[in-house]
């Protein structure tokens, strides 16, 4: 199915707790139920774009991986999902899934372990968007902690296409052919190691942008354009 996002300025506080929106135009409980029945008709699907920075501002947490910010976004995301029938969720600063106490970078973040292995989101597509991949596990060197479930925003087809439409003497072929036939030096099987990080996922895991800008919306990574 193709995929559509929730447009900014459309949701509130008000319409995810079921309160009657405000005069800030956005949509209500009601209509929001009846957007996404809509969607899903003409084979749609709807992804909310969520940003850990605002998660952390909201928690009042130091870091996502501490219990109650754990405890509370999966209950928001559970209550989403069998409320509002979301398709799935797209992390913008999805590094923050993966930093505990003083920013120090978890090998295996227990936010991210337990998003997956909820019952009540197996359906639902997890999207990571990190806004760097040094500040990943392992450097980011075999993509976002996933447990075969993660998607995750391709920065490498993001880098080396852009590099192939700036030209220059320097383009690396190879690596735009790895790009045009599925990365597989991401989603490859890794020979050793823990299934988070090691297991192997198919392209389809992998959203490829080339115009994707670091510090924008996730909407391009979505629609493949410009947000």
């Amino acid at each position: 199915p193709l995929t559509a996002r929730a447009v900014r300025g459309l949701l509130n506080e008000d319409t995810l707790t079921g309160v009657t929106p405000s005069q800030s135009g956005a949509l209500g409980s009601t209509e929001i139920k009846r957007l996404v029945s809509r969607l899903h008709q003409m084979d749609l699907e709807l992804i909310l774009e969520v940003d850990c920075l605002e998660l952390l501002s909201a928690t009042r947490a130091a870091h996502l991986n501490e219990g109650p910010a754990v405890q509370a976004l999966k209950e928001s995301l559970r209550f989403l999902v069998s409320e509002y029938h979301l398709d799935g969720f797209c992390f913008l600063h999805a590094e923050k899934l993966t930093h505990g106490e003083f920013d120090t970078v978890l090998d295996r973040p227990r936010v991210v372990e337990d998003l997956c292995s909820d019952p009540t989101l197996q359906s639902t597509k997890l999207i990571a968007v990190p806004f760097g991949n040094h500040l990943l596990p392992r450097e980011g060197l075999r993509g976002f902690p996933h447990w075969g479930k993660w998607m995750e925003l391709n920065s490498r087809f993001t880098e080396d296409m852009q590099a192939l439409y700036e030209g220059g003497s320097e383009v690396d072929l190879t690596r735009v052919s790895m790009r045009l036939t599925g990365s597989a030096d991401l989603f490859q099987q890794w020979e050793n190691g823990s299934f988070h990080l090691f297991a192997e996922r198919s392209p389809c895991h992998g959203l490829n942008s080339a115009s994707f800008a670091f510090g924008r919306s996730g909407g391009g990574v979505l629609q493949g354009t410009p947000a």
